[in-house]
């Protein structure tokens, strides 16, 4: 099973209830959440830990199996468990992505005008001729964009690895002679999410997460 929990970080927390999350999280994890200069970074970093730890709650885990978080050596975070997560955020939206067997990886892009003529190199041909070709070619930017963000964070071994030499079908990605399953996210249409993961799934379950101060008090399905 991939479940999928996201929410949306829209205004700073005040300081009680910063200083409450953050307590509320291994001191481990506290450098790294307060070393981002913006507060919508700092607070999406935190978002996104107390998402993973609500992930582990609701699959039989204790939250204080936080602290014992690992890195591999591409700095990838992983757990000494039969599960797999993986974080992003964009702009307000923050998703945590969990996967009860095999690997897993998530991109979210908030959709704004950008020059992606720059980023053309990523892109191999027919997928730069869909770009241009399509009706809204903003969009199908970001889409590619996404697909290869989720498989490069889903493989995580930090290896050089040329974008445009993903191969890229409707449901599937090949890289390196490995096949990553796909699925997009349609959370909001404001922005682009897609899943990457290697193992076949029976259920996905997709959950928003509502903070109310220190406290979840609502989850909607």
């Amino acid at each position: 099973m991939i479940s999928i929990f996201y929410t949306y970080c829209k205004e700073p927390f005040s300081k009680e209830v910063w200083s409450r999350h953050l307590q509320s999280l291994p001191v481990a994890l506290h450098e790294k959440i307060t070393s981002f200069k913006r507060w919508q970074d700092r607070q999406s970093s935190l978002i996104g830990k107390l998402l993973l730890k609500e992930a582990l709650k609701r699959n039989g885990y204790s939250g204080n199996s936080l602290q014992d978080l690992k890195y591999n050596h591409y700095n990838r975070p992983y757990f000494d468990l039969p599960m797999d997560f993986n974080i992003s955020h964009s702009e307000e939206l923050v998703i945590c992505a969990w996967s009860n067997k095999g690997k897993i990886g998530v991109d979210v892009e908030a959709i704004k005008p950008i020059d992606f003529n720059d980023l053309k190199k990523a892109m191999n041909e027919k997928e730069w001729a869909l770009i241009q070709n399509s009706t809204d070619s903003l969009r199908e930017f970001y889409k590619y964009w996404s697909i290869k963000e989720s498989v490069l964070k889903a493989e995580g071994s930090g290896l050089s690895i040329l974008l445009e030499d993903m191969v890229i079908t409707d449901t599937e990605v090949i890289l390196q002679k490995n096949k990553w399953h796909i699925q997009e996210l349609l959370l909001n249409n404001n922005y682009s999410s897609w899943i990457a993961f290697n193992d076949t799934i029976d259920t996905l379950q997709i959950e928003e997460i509502v903070f109310y101060g220190s406290e979840i008090i609502n989850a909607k399905k």
